[in-house]
């Protein structure tokens, strides 16, 4: 089935990855987009808790490869056919600039894929803030035109921290509520914000 699915070729860049244990098998999600294609891939592996995953990425870094995504309405999750050098950490994080975008974007592959529980996002120039007092206040992201998303996945002040209360590139994973973290690009560095286990 998978050698009918598409591959591509592209700079991809490693936006983050989460691990989580499922019963007897450990899952890590990595996410990945390419540079040229701005296209969103999900490399999804599994492995007896304890045992080490088949393939290794390193969140932050890019390199140069081929992908092939398997056949659906909305491909998303992929393989890696083929990939050189050892990977370079990426310049600048492509991606939505507005969360009206990321929404458009999200409507777009809901609707070709009802059951999607979660999704990529790389949203430009977002800044993260507490809404309220530090004891009950809403995390979120605002962009450039004042929209904002509200931030999953318990207290952010690492993220708050890098952006200083300026723009940062934010790289998380939607999951229907709100955006979870998984690492933040700010002043030329990328920090890994998401327990990657």
């Amino acid at each position: 089935m998978l050698e009918r699915g598409e591959r591509v070729d592209d700079s991809w860049i490693v936006l983050g990855q989460r691990t989580e244990e499922e019963g007897h098998l450990t899952v890590r999600r990595t996410w990945l987009l390419g540079e040229d294609t701005r296209r969103y891939a999900l490399v999804l592996q599994f492995t007896a808790a304890g045992s080490p995953f088949a393939e290794g990425f390193v969140s932050g870094m890019t390199w140069r490869g081929e992908i092939a995504f398997y056949p659906g309405a909305y491909p998303l999750r992929a393989v890696v056919r083929a990939r050189s050098g050892d990977g370079d950490r990426f310049e600048g994080l492509p991606g939505h600039e507005t969360v009206e975008a990321f929404l458009d974007h999200t409507s777009k592959a809901t609707a070709l894929l009802s059951w999607l529980e979660r999704l990529p996002a790389a949203l430009i120039g977002v800044v993260p803030l507490l809404d309220g007092a530090p004891e009950g206040g809403r995390w979120l992201i605002r962009d450039r035109a004042g929209q904002a998303l509200p931030l999953a996945g318990g207290d952010h002040w690492t993220l708050l921290s890098m952006s200083g209360g300026r723009p940062v590139d934010l790289a998380a994973e939607w999951n229907g509520e709100g955006l979870i973290p998984l690492g933040v690009a700010a002043a030329g560095t990328y920090r890994i914000l998401a327990q990657e286990g």
